[in-house]
């Protein structure tokens, strides 16, 4: 229904905002009322109260903060209901509501009826898999259909930014996360804001949105929040951008047997294959309409039907996607579907780009000089790396180390850098005469895959070429960086 479509696309706006903003400003002493009051107005709910397990075991329960009940009545024998609510949402760890066919029982209690109450929901707050709380919620005014199972499953996502931001400001005991890799190399503000953003993250299985320029490190970051989330389960990544649409699908979906040439037998695809691990999706941002349709429905129903196969499975891993592009102007142009990515940005991450983080160079620089051999770097020629750029980043930085350590040039000068880093002309734009077509063409080709950090994507965009065609100009030329 169009109608449905656009209300639950709306939602879902109104979920990311809120996220983002508990997320961005928890405030300590206005963090119960925010939590509860964005949940009324995220389900229109009438009334609902926000309480925590207390004690060493858990099984006291406070409540800290409500709207539409005092104090008195929650504790009174009118409670009952929202009692008997909680406990089985607290129990059976799920979220509850008297539209679910397995908790109708619920509509036939006596006290229910005579509190008026038409519909009910209740959902966990969860970290890492650990009960905090639960968030109540029902309404006296007839309502239709109440709170349907869209209203529960966008609580529920809510419930879990809503727990993090608890932990985060110290409302309940922190849930232990394992000790940081060490593969995020840096000690610059930006990069320890986000080393905080991503343990907050790891804290929830909610999708996750990494946002960052080429070559910035975002498929480090989604190892780094998988390290720290689900050490023990399968990370799994896929870039969209790298091989064709119908490979891409099979990839991800998997196949039946006999699904197409050369599907000889069924394969699960990378979504059953990561299990309740993380499944990283890098450059969602280039993927297809048609694409992008199917994603949707494997994120709003938990399940993917396998290429050629009538039967769908259910999906049980953490989604997280990258991508270079803004998608906020791609979904503004009709490029990119404003539902899938508002079911991505639940928690959203941002990747610094180097040249604003100019003080981790020396780290990076020493720590790649290592790992390939360089010898020592004069202070001339740091003085112009440091004084780049870096269009590529991480990865353009680390392919010049590469280059100058294959040349074994020891110490590092500045005429050993590249053309560009020294910010004279390229020896190659005053090289072409004499040469082919076939010859210039490649080190056209070369130079920009290069200058992009070896992302073939974005050379092709930065050439004004289709990728099909920039894939086929690097098989032509023997080119396999």
């Amino acid at each position: 229904m169009p109608g449905e479509a656009e209300r639950e696309r709306t939602w879902l706006e109104r979920l990311r905002d809120l996220a983002h903003r508990l997320a961005n400003d928890p405030d300590p002493e206005e963090l119960f009322p925010r939590i509860l009051d964005a949940a009324i107005e995220l389900t229109r709910a009438e009334r609902g109260f926000l309480l925590l397990l207390d004690g060493v075991d858990g099984q006291k329960r406070r409540v800290e903060e409500a709207r539409g009940f005092d104090r008195a009545s929650l504790s009174g024998p009118e409670a009952r209901v929202s009692r008997r609510v909680v406990r089985r949402t607290l129990e059976e760890e799920r979220g509850v509501s008297t539209t679910n066919l397995e908790d109708a029982d619920l509509l036939g209690v006596t006290s229910l009826r005579d509190e008026g109450v038409r519909s009910v929901a209740c959902v966990p707050l969860r970290a890492r898999g650990r009960v905090l709380g639960a968030l109540y919620l029902d309404d006296r005014i007839e309502r239709t259909p109440g709170f349907s199972p869209r209203d529960l499953e966008i609580l529920g996502l809510f419930a879990d930014q809503a727990a993090i931001a608890l932990e985060a400001a110290g409302k309940v005991p922190p849930t232990p996360l394992p000790p940081p890799s060490g593969r995020l190399l840096g000690q610059s503000p930006a990069m320890r804001q986000l080393r905080q953003a991503i343990a907050r993250a790891a804290r929830s299985r909610a999708p996750v949105l990494i946002l960052g320029e080429t070559g910035s490190g975002k498929e480090l970051v989604a190892r780094e929040l998988h390290a720290l989330g689900s050490p023990t389960e399968p990370f799994l990544a896929e870039n969209c951008a790298a091989i064709a649409e119908e490979l891409l699908e099979s990839e991800l979906f998997g196949h039946g047997a006999g699904a197409f040439t050369g599907a000889e037998g069924p394969r699960d695809g990378l979504f059953l294959r990561a299990g309740r691990g993380t499944l990283f999706l890098d450059e969602i941002g280039d993927t297809s309409p048609r694409l992008q349709a199917k994603l949707l429905r494997v994120l709003q129903e938990g399940e993917v039907r396998p290429v050629g196969e009538a039967e769908t499975r259910s999906v049980h891993c953490r989604v997280v996607a990258a991508t270079h592009r803004d998608l906020a102007q791609a979904m503004a142009s009709g490029e990119f579907r404003a539902d899938l990515y508002y079911r991505l940005d639940v928690l959203r991450l941002c990747v610094p780009p180097l040249r604003a983080r100019r003080e981790d160079l020396s780290l990076l620089l020493d720590t790649f000089a290592g790992r390939h051999g360089l010898g020592d770097v004069s202070p001339d020629a740091f003085e112009l790396l440091y004084a780049y750029d870096w269009p590529g980043n991480v990865r353009q930085l680390e392919n010049e180390v590469r280059r100058l350590a294959a040349l074994g040039v020891d110490p590092v000068l500045p005429q050993h850098l590249s053309p560009s880093i020294r910010g004279g002309p390229s020896d190659r734009a005053y090289g072409y005469a004499g040469k082919t077509l076939a010859q210039i063409q490649r080190e056209a080709v070369l130079d920009t895959l290069r200058a992009c950090g070896g992302n073939k994507s974005a050379a092709a965009r930065k050439l004004g070429i289709p990728r099909g065609t920039f894939y086929r100009l690097l098989e032509r030329h023997g080119i396999d960086e």
